[in-house]
């Protein structure tokens, strides 16, 4: 399942909707990454700010997996740009136990098209020369500052949203711009946080704005969660270009089944999802219990 990369975020930290203030046990990581492991997953989409879930990672040992780390927004009080990247480049490569990282993306586009961004990337660079980092990107949130990134620097992986609420990378022609340019393009946000796949959630007081879209959503997606969820990834899988696709999971039962509906026929799915609010499809405006 080369095109599947696990999102460890919540290995380390609550994250999503649905996640409870419960931390994952290292055991139940492990599990995790043994089944996908075992399922022909290779690919671990990881940060620094995803909390504890490297040192997790390099406690279960990561050895013959692929790892797309990030690293940290720069502090606006930060005195010496460079040797903070240095320390970010090297707590990846400490807290996983490994002498080199295939991918390390800015997290924060805004820093490479901020007053620092040569400085950033130059020391990006000087890693990847060193041999510890292998390649560099960025995680954006929206296309509007691909123009500026693409134009100044020799970024070779994108990571953006995709999913059936926003088709900003598509619709804007970046998807197949960056194809164009060999730029390797990373999905995440398949699931939206899990709203996509959860009408109880959807249910909560912020989304009642939304109730008209996310109600055609369930009536197209079959308002259940296994047809949503694939549904989701029938809807990213569609787009050939995209060379990995990030989803989170709770417990090796979710992996097996996203491999499951993953590796089932597509079907097009109705595109209706135009002109959607960008305070939905953005999880950190959300203001929900």
């Amino acid at each position: 399942m080369p095109r599947l990369a696990i999102g460890t975020a919540n290995f380390g930290m609550p994250y999503g909707l649905s996640n409870s203030s419960e931390l994952l046990s290292v055991e139940s990581v492990a599990e995790i990454i043994a089944k996908s492991r075992s399922l022909g997953i290779d690919c671990l989409d990881t940060a620094n700010a995803y909390g504890s879930s490297q040192k997790v990672l390099g406690k279960i040992g990561i050895t013959g997996w692929t790892v797309v780390s990030k690293i940290s927004t720069i502090p606006k009080d930060c005195s010496d740009v460079s040797e903070f990247v240095d320390r970010q480049v090297e707590t990846i490569l400490a807290d996983l136990k490994v002498a080199e990282v295939e991918t390390v993306l800015v997290h924060n586009a805004s820093d490479l098209v901020g007053t620092f961004g040569d400085q950033i990337f130059c020391t990006l660079e000087k890693h990847q020369t060193a041999g510890t980092v292998k390649r560099i990107g960025v995680s954006i949130y929206g296309p509007e500052s691909l123009e500026k990134i693409i134009s100044r620097y020799r970024v070779e992986v994108v990571q953006a949203p995709l999913n059936v609420l926003d088709n900003r990378l598509v619709s804007s022609g970046w998807l197949d711009n960056l194809v164009t340019r060999g730029i390797e393009v990373h999905a995440r946000s398949v699931f939206l946080q899990g709203l996509l796949v959860s009408p109880a959630l959807q249910g909560q007081e912020f989304f009642s704005r939304w109730r008209t879209i996310l109600g055609r959503w369930n009536e197209i997606s079959g308002s259940n969660v296994h047809s949503a969820l694939q549904t989701c990834l029938t809807h990213v899988k569609s787009f050939a270009d995209v060379s990995r696709i990030v989803v989170g999971v709770d417990n090796e039962d979710q992996v097996v089944e996203i491999v499951d509906l993953f590796n089932k026929p597509s079907w097009q799915v109705q595109d209706f999802m135009t002109g959607v609010d960008e305070e939905l499809i953005n999880p950190s405006g959300w203001r929900v219990a």
